[in-house]
This record gives structure tokens, C-alpha cells and sequence, in this order.
């Protein structure tokens, strides 16, 4: 027998007894020290869980304060290896889940609307029902829904005070305080590096300028993110990746146009618009109901209660209401609110059309909202959703002349004139 060999093995198994024991020293020092980490295996580095922040293997060891080949010995024993993150409500193997689904607030066996949730409400949504209904019932699908990312967005506008704060207030005690991000600028919207990532509802406020241009690329944007199953987010020194897309979003102003929406044909189906109208009283006192955990578990059971056909809905879709028609008119260049007037009022003012016709018709247009006819034909058909062109007129003895095609609706009522667009939108009495 080989003593010799026998000494070796007998001073390995006491190195690795004494590696173990300083290994667990380590452990009771790290389990003291409120410290936990996660390695990840698709970035090699270590996530802090307790600060969702990464560390790369030397940062990690200094921060627990043991040496590098430690904190190797640590993974073989105590650490987690995961592949990647998620943010989603339910398990996904190999993957660390950074949504921490037990704080989400849970119903409650007391099915009670509060005083103060229903005032809020009933404010924000200037005591329309369908509005009302629409809130409750998106507020229900988003829980019972909570990965989806096919929620429409809510644009809240106009009463400076109305409660609009207070509803996304509503949001952090359901889904706690880390999912929700409120009071974004348009800076926040449009800036290089991403800051909304990992979050179950996101409001922008006051994002709308006085600039075209730079409204249309806003508006773009959102369509881009609004609706999409991931988004790509950029990180300051990390790479860019796609990650999953469960946010609700808001977008909320105390101004008329909060947003430039696209023309009514387009549907703007991303969207959902309220407009508030007063002040919400006692919003001290609601502040306070609205945070009470044990009132809103009451509220969730309340909506369960109220809404059941809620859980069956495989989708939800997006408010048609008077408050969208008159934003999408507000919102729309000059020249194509004189194409959507045209639309409501003369449905069958289509097909091949004369400039000279166009313009006849533009002049009644703007004798009716008070504009200037020759202001709005200097920039007529740089900015028209219509353009002009050359073509063949049949009732003109098949004459080449300029003019506008303009499409015909197959629903159009063309027996009937609509009155539906309000008579003044420039300043609507509401």
C-alpha cells in the first residue's frame, strides 16, 4: 500500500472540509447581511435580487466581501443559476422571474364598490356610464389578464384635478407600488436609453407639443409599443434585448389635445379616450381610501361580482365614444377635418371630383367654422390625405382635368346627413 497517496487524499479531504466550512461562515454572513444574488447564465454576471441590479463576478465578490474563487465556490453550493429573466404572472422554468407575484393585492370575500372608489371613478369619467363601465370592466380584464399586452391605453384629459393621479394611485395598490410607473415625460417617451421596462402599467403625461412633426413621431412611437408582445429595450452599457410586454398604458393631460390621434378612418384602435370635466372633491380623503388594501380587496371582489362576462373575453377592445370622435377631430390638420366634415355631412360627395368642386365646397366649410379659405389653400395639398392628380372625368366628356378620387364607404347611409361631428370643436360647450 502506497501511504504516500493515502497522505495526499487525507489532506484533500480536509482541504475541501475547511473550503466547506468557510463556505458556510460565508452563507451566515451573506444571510445576515440581507444580501441575496442570482447568476445569469446568458450574461454571465450576478443580479443583486433586492436591487434588480447586475454585478460582474469581481463587483459581486467585493460586495459580499470574500475573495473571487469563493464566490466560484459559492455558486457550486448556494447560489441559483438561472438562463434569463421574466416579468410575467406564472412560472416559466429556468428563468427568474423578477415580478413578485404575492404582492399583488388579492379579492377579498366581501363584494363592496366604496363611497370613494365609485366617486373617483364616476369623476374621471364625467359620470358617462359607458366610460364608467369601459374603466371598470379594463381594470378587471388587466387583473384577471395580467400578462396581456393587448390592453388598449387610456387617455385621460383635460380637468386639471379630476382624479386622473388618484386612478394610477388606485393601480399601485392592486398591482403594488414597483409594477407601476406614472408621470413620465415626453423626454422619458422618446429618450435613447429605456426606463419603463418590467413594469404592468406605465403613464406618460403632458407628451403632446406644439409641434407637427414632432406629434406625429410621438404618436408613432406609441402605436409601436401600445399592443406589441415585446419590446425592444436599451440600457445604458447593456445590450439591446426583447422582452416581454405586459404593460397597461396611460397618457394623461390637463390640455384639449393630449395626444395627436390619427384620422377617425384609421380607428385608433390602440386608445381609449375619457375626458374629465370637474374637480374631485374630498381627493384628500379618497387618497387615503384608495391606498386601504382591505377596501380595494373589496372593490376586486366587487368588480368580480358586478362583471362576470369579464372572464370570458379573450380580448379587449379599445372605447368608441363621443369623447374619441371629438379628440381625433380636434387633433386632425385643418385640411383633413374639411375632408371628415365632407365625409359626415355629404356622404355622397365621392368618387372623381373637380378642384373647382373641392373648393366650392371648402368655402362652405370655412364659412361655417369661421376660417379664412385662402390661409387654408396655401397649405391645402402639402398636408391633404387626398392627393391631387391628373385624371379622365366621364361627366366632363372624358376631359383630363385636375382633380381629387375620393373613396367610396360601403356602410355610408347616403339617404341620410349625419350630424354627428359637433358644430364647434374649436371650442366645445361640454
Amino acid at each position: 500500500m502506497n501511504f504516500k497517496n493515502i497522505d495526499t487524499l487525507k489532506k484533500s479531504v480536509e482541504t475541501e472540509k475547511q473550503e466547506l466550512s468557510e463556505i458556510e461562515e460565508i452563507i451566515q454572513r451573506i444571510e445576515e447581511s440581507w444580501q441575496s444574488y442570482a447568476y445569469i447564465q446568458s450574461q454571465a454576471r450576478y443580479l443583486w435580487i433586492e436591487q434588480r441590479l447586475m454585478f460582474s463576478h469581481s463587483e459581486t465578490a467585493q460586495n459580499l466581501i470574500i475573495s473571487p474563487k469563493q464566490l466560484t465556490e459559492l455558486r457550486k453550493y448556494y447560489i441559483p443559476e438561472y438562463i434569463w429573466f421574466v416579468y410575467r404572472y406564472g412560472w416559466k422554468k429556468g428563468y427568474f422571474n423578477l415580478m413578485d407575484e404575492e404582492k399583488i393585492l388579492t379579492p377579498s370575500n366581501n363584494p363592496v364598490l366604496h363611497r370613494d372608489i365609485e366617486t373617483l371613478i364616476y369623476n374621471v369619467c364625467w359620470w358617462k356610464d359607458e366610460n364608467i363601465q369601459h374603466l371598470h370592466k379594463a381594470l378587471l380584464y388587466k387583473f384577471q389578464n395580467i400578462n396581456s399586452y393587448s390592453m388598449p391605453a387610456i387617455i385621460f384629459y383635460w380637468k386639471w384635478g379630476s382624479g386622473k393621479g388618484s386612478y394610477i394611485s388606485l393601480l399601485s395598490t392592486i398591482f403594488w407600488e414597483e409594477n407601476i410607473l406614472r408621470d413620465l415625460s415626453k423626454a422619458d417617451l422618446m429618450r435613447e436609453f429605456h426606463v419603463f421596462k418590467h413594469k404592468l402599467a406605465v403613464e406618460f403625461s403632458e407628451i403632446s407639443s406644439n409641434n407637427s412633426q414632432a406629434d406625429i413621431k410621438i404618436i408613432n412611437y406609441l402605436k409601436n409599443i401600445i399592443w406589441a408582445e415585446k419590446i425592444l429595450i436599451n440600457e445604458k452599457h447593456q445590450k439591446q434585448v426583447f422582452l416581454e410586454n405586459p404593460v397597461w398604458w396611460f397618457i394623461s393631460s390637463n390640455n384639449m389635445t393630449p395626444l395627436k390621434l390619427d384620422s377617425s378612418h384609421t380607428w385608433n384602435r390602440r386608445f381609449s379616450v375619457i375626458y374629465s370635466w370637474l374637480k374631485l372633491e374630498n381627493g384628500v380623503w379618497i387618497n387615503k381610501t384608495i391606498r386601504n388594501k382591505e377596501i380595494v380587496s373589496d372593490y376586486l371582489a366587487w368588480l368580480i361580482k358586478t362583471y362576470p362576462d369579464v372572464a370570458l373575453k379573450k380580448t379587449f377592445v379599445a372605447l368608441e365614444n363621443e369623447d374619441k370622435k371629438i379628440l381625433e377631430w380636434q387633433t386632425q390638420c385643418e385640411v383633413n377635418q374639411y375632408w371628415e366634415w365632407l365625409e359626415e355631412n355629404y356622404p355622397n360627395f365621392t368618387w372623381r371630383k373637380t378642384l373647382r368642386e373641392i373648393y366650392e365646397m371648402l368655402e362652405n366649410y370655412c364659412t361655417e367654422y369661421d376660417l379664412f379659405s385662402s390661409d387654408l389653400k396655401k397649405y391645402f395639398w402639402t398636408n391633404s390625405k387626398f392627393p391631387k392628380k391628373k385624371m379622365r372625368f366621364p361627366q366632363l366628356n372624358g376631359r383630363v382635368w385636375w382633380g381629387v378620387e375620393i373613396p367610396i364607404k360601403s356602410d355610408v347611409n347616403t339617404s341620410t346627413k349625419s350630424t354627428d361631428i359637433p358644430t364647434d370643436v374649436s371650442n366645445v360647450d361640454r
